[in-house]
Order: C-alpha cells, then sequence, then structure tokens
C-alpha cells in the first residue's frame, strides 16, 4: 500500500512463509564427537543449490557444485558424509557420477541420494542400480528432505561404526 512503501504504485509483493522448524539435536559422528556432518549438493539449477544451502548450511557443513564433473572433483577434496545429487545435468547426468563415485575407492562408501524431477519407476532403478541409497522427487517438501538426511546420517554411522568393530 502507499502508506507501507511512500510510493503510488509500489508494484508486486511478496510474502513467502517458511515453516519454522525447531533444533533437533545434532546426529554426531561417533569418532569425531566435535565434527559437524558434511554434504555435498550436485545440481545445475542454482535455485535448487540455493534453496537446499539456505535449508541445511545451519545444521550441516556444505559444499556446493554445479555440475557432475565438478562434484566429483569436490567428492575427492571435501570428503563428504552424504551426496545429494540431481538426476538430469548436462555432459555427465546423475547415474554416470554416482556410477563414477561407487568406482573410486576413495569415494565408494559415501552415501548418495538422487534428486529429481522425475518420478518413474526405470529412473528409480537406474539410480538403484549404479549405488544410490535413496531417492527423492521434487518438489520435496523440507521436512522430509531434512528427516531422509538425518536417517541416511544416522544408518551410515551405525554401518561404518559395525565395519569398524569386526
Amino acid at each position: 500500500s502507499q502508506e507501507e512503501t511512500g510510493l503510488k504504485n509500489p508494484g508486486s509483493s511478496f510474502h513467502l512463509l517458511f515453516p519454522y522448524r525447531q533444533q533437533v539435536s545434532q546426529v554426531v559422528l561417533p569418532a569425531s564427537k566435535n565434527r559437524r556432518y558434511r554434504l555435498l549438493v550436485v545440481d545445475d539449477e542454482p535455485a535448487i543449490r540455493r534453496f537446499v544451502d539456505i535449508l541445511l548450511s545451519k545444521d550441516y557443513d556444505l559444499e556446493l557444485a554445479a555440475s557432475g564433473a565438478e562434484g566429483l572433483e569436490q567428492a575427492r577434496i571435501f570428503n563428504p558424509d552424504l551426496v545429494l545429487l540431481d538426476l538430469f545435468m548436462p555432459k555427465m547426468d546423475g547415474c554416470e557420477v554416482c556410477q563414477k563415485l561407487k568406482e573410486d575407492p576413495q569415494t565408494k562408501n559415501i552415501p548418495v541420494v538422487i534428486l529429481t524431477a522425475m518420478s518413474r519407476k526405470y529412473e528409480r532403478a537406474r539410480g538403484h542400480e549404479v549405488g544410490a541409497v535413496d531417492y527423492i522427487t521434487k518438489p520435496f517438501l523440507p521436512r522430509e528432505l531434512t528427516q531422509r538426511i538425518e536417517q541416511l546420517l544416522a544408518q551410515h554411522c551405525a554401518s561404518k561404526k559395525a565395519l569398524l568393530e569386526d
């Protein structure tokens, strides 16, 4: 309105309401309690990278990659605890990236979650064939993403601990 902006015709205004989420107790790796989990987000869409960054950066250390090649490089450097990977990207799609991650001894044990707008059985099957542990369809609810990440990290941490005890 004119009273709020001082302008006669202020144009459009948008009001966004993001759900409030109480701080969930941080799940930490048993071997290093003073370190936060690291997540690598690989998506060619800047808006998705930004959204995931805003959603997750307060609870996790994030690294963002805009392409499959950049994601592979960052996975080796950053050594993430989990990778969120877009399925459809130019040059190298998410399945190719996942397959390369699983073939590399340095990155093969990192859980990979595929994020995609496609929810056909073929894409799901292909993602699981190359080693993805989960498949989240865009658009996703923020709470769904955070809960799935927490569950997967807890599972990965438990299996890592079991391997160390053997």
